[in-house]
């Protein structure tokens, strides 16, 4: 197909504008096209049919296999020469695809994987804390809710949303395990998240109340974390503020999670700025959304809800 479309061009531009006005163009993506379609063969048949065609139908004296002049010799060996890195090229795009499309199939079953094995510990924990706290029904009350929580957002991180989520559901969504009534949200323009940059938030707001939790004001009765943000066309800027915690100290070493932090926003030309005042935690993170989705009103949101 791809020789005999760039044959009747090349025919066409012959008979409306004039033998030898259009040079070889038809064929160079005549052969691209073949070689990202089909492969490697494809392609070398359409390059040998290319330079064939050239040469007997093209070259003058035309319908001949002469070459009248050694300049048309040049030209044909040049065009052949054009052809093959074509050839080259477009074969190596289409292996470096396809690696990238295993790679992408890798990493997606081992996602899954990895969210069907924590989904397991998580029952597994979930059932011994129950048979545990089954004389204290109270408790068990309060631990089964955030275990739910907790379920809830590993489950989000996994499958993703179709539709996406919004800022508030999101921090609502990570924050539900712990005392909801801490989030401080100001949130002048609560967008709507596409999916794949929702999961990464989820992901960032993960780590940012894990690392409340466990050395920021999550970890006292009396901190807080507030949270801001600002739209302005596509971009999105925010920022998660801790307060009442324990006085905090940049880490001297960079961990998996402030590495994560950094890089995470940059397809979506993105930027994080971690700052460790003394009264907490400040993280300033800026994005761009490609898109504005707008959701189905009949789609209920999935975040939990929270009085904030």
């Amino acid at each position: 197909m791809c020789i005999v479309i760039a044959t009747a061009i090349r025919f066409a531009a012959d008979h409306w504008l004039g033998r030898g006005l259009v040079p070889m163009a038809p064929f160079y993506p005549a052969v691209l096209i073949a070689t990202l379609v089909a492969g490697y063969e494809a392609g070398l048949i359409t390059m040998a049919a290319s330079v064939l065609l050239g040469w007997w139908a093209f070259t003058p004296p035309e319908f001949s296999w002469r070459v009248s002049s050694e300049a048309d010799r040049v030209s044909l060996v040049v065009f052949a020469g054009a052809l093959g890195l074509i050839l080259l090229a477009a074969e190596a795009y289409r292996r470096a695809l396809g690696r990238l499309e295993e790679e992408e199939h890798r990493r997606e079953m081992m996602v899954a994987e990895l969210g069907h094995r924590v989904k397991n510990k998580l029952s597994t924990v979930y059932a011994l804390l129950r048979l545990e706290l089954r004389p204290y029904p109270e408790i068990w009350q309060k631990v089964e809710a955030r275990m739910r929580s907790l379920a809830e957002t590993d489950a989000f991180v996994v499958r993703g949303e179709e539709e996406g989520a919004t800022l508030r559901e999101l921090l609502l969504l990570t924050l539900a395990p712990y005392d909801t009534s801490r989030l401080k949200l100001r949130l002048n323009d609560d967008v709507l998240i596409p999916p794949k940059p929702a999961t990464i938030l989820a992901l960032m707001f993960h780590e940012l109340t894990t690392n409340a939790a466990k050395h920021g004001a999550l970890s006292h009765d009396c901190g807080q974390i507030a949270v801001t943000s600002h739209v302005s066309g596509h971009r999105v800027e925010m920022e998660w503020s801790e307060s009442g915690g324990p006085m905090v100290t940049a880490p001297k070493h960079r961990g998996f999670g402030t590495g994560f932090l950094d890089r995470a926003l940059k397809p979506y030309r993105g930027h994080v700025e971690l700052k460790f005042e003394q009264s907490g935690l400040v993280c300033r993170m800026s994005f761009e959304l490609t898109e504005r989705p707008e959701r189905n009103a009949a789609q209920p949101a999935k975040a939990a809800g929270a009085n904030a």
